[in-house]
């Protein structure tokens, strides 16, 4: 078994992560800054004004105003990229990087019971996190693919002859070429294909009509070459714009920690230390290091933890970068005493400590 997990239009994806307000305007993402660079991708809105990828910027403008166009961030991808890894690490260790937008899990070894739920659940955290994805389960790794191309959340195939015999030619991603002789066969879907004897289509097509053939069954064999699991706890932005108030900087540390929080869980490991960087407009750098009550990685109380260190702190520069780093540590594992008594919460009551300090609360102007 194979569960594909496909990011659909990633460079937008990116930047709207980054940026949620985007969210409710039409955008379109552009390759480079140079005056001849095409759109690459568009949101929904865009498409409603008329705007299709392959066109220019200045006719992306003409057709409609009120765009808002975004170069494309590598930065940002490689971020969205590291969530999509850590994601899937989280079902199993043996995940490839199949394109830039897709990743793929060979599922042995994992229960197939709960297999649903855990993708369902993966998505909608996801989506949290500003990521849209599409899960495909089937038997084979290209199936997989076709499933999640298919697939409005989770889409486990079950019946893979069934599926793939239905699916449109141009899911096994023929050349402009052969699609065209294809089409004129009147040979619409993968089963039509497929129903042809493959020696006739090399003999016809050659080795590229063997290749599509073998695509359109949906049983490509080949050995995934397994990513690493991750052995960096850390993520850091240089900022576009700079940020002068308390709630972009938690919105943007809160991405951080999700994120981070899933490559702990990935590598089965917690933290007991975190320690902030953010880099000023006039040079110097804020720094704190963070001591964790008690290891963990949850993401919401290692959040709480940061916000209310930072309702506190004032600074005279705006941020242009920030830096946040986990150290990993084995999870502790003891067995309590009987008549040992510890805290209740440690996190709790190292934040009502931290509020009763003698710095004054305030809205950091940061």
């Amino acid at each position: 078994m194979y569960a594909a997990i496909l990011t659909p239009n990633l460079a937008l994806q990116s930047i709207l992560r980054s940026d949620p307000l985007l969210r409710n305007k039409p955008v379109a993402v552009l390759e480079n800054s140079s005056r001849r660079s095409l759109v690459l991708q568009v949101n929904s809105l865009a498409e409603e004004n008329g705007i299709k990828p392959g066109i220019v910027a200045a006719k992306a403008l003409a057709r409609c105003a009120e765009i808002v166009i975004r170069y494309r961030s590598l930065q940002q991808e490689c971020a969205s990229q590291r969530l999509l890894r850590d994601a899937a690490l989280t079902i199993s260790p043996r995940v490839e990087k199949t394109r830039e937008n897709l990743y793929t899990i060979n599922l042995i070894g994992v229960r197939r019971q709960s297999l649903q739920h855990r993708f369902e659940k993966l998505v909608a955290h996801l989506h949290k996190l500003g990521l849209e994805a599409q899960i495909g389960i089937a038997h084979y790794a290209l199936t997989a693919l076709y499933a999640a191309r298919c697939a409005d959340s989770v889409f486990d195939v079950g019946d893979g002859e069934k599926f793939l015999s239905q699916l449109d030619l141009k899911e096994a991603e023929p050349s402009e070429k052969i699609h065209s002789i294809l089409r004129q066969w009147g040979i619409h879907t993968l089963g039509d294909l497929v129903a042809l004897p493959k020696e006739e289509i090399g003999k016809r097509l050659g080795e590229e009509g063997l290749a599509l053939w073998d695509r359109a069954t949906g049983r490509e064999s080949r050995v995934l070459q397994y990513v690493s699991l991750p052995e960096r706890f850390d993520e850091t932005l240089e900022l576009e714009h700079e940020l002068e108030t308390l709630e972009p900087l938690l919105f943007l540390l809160r991405h951080f920690i999700d994120q981070i929080s899933l490559r702990l869980e990935a590598a089965y490991l917690v933290t007991k230390r975190i320690d902030l960087r953010l880099k000023l407009r006039n040079g110097t750098v804020y720094q704190r290091r963070f001591n964790l009550p008690e290891p963990s990685r949850k993401a919401d109380l290692i959040f709480r933890m940061l916000e209310t260190h930072l309702e506190a702190v004032q600074t005279e520069h705006s941020i242009i970068a920030v830096y946040l780093r986990a150290e990993p540590c084995r999870a502790n594992v003891r067995q309590q005493g009987f008549f040992d008594i510890n805290l209740k919460s440690p996190y709790r009551f190292a934040e009502t400590v931290a509020r009763g300090s003698p710095l004054p609360r305030q809205t950091a102007q940061l």
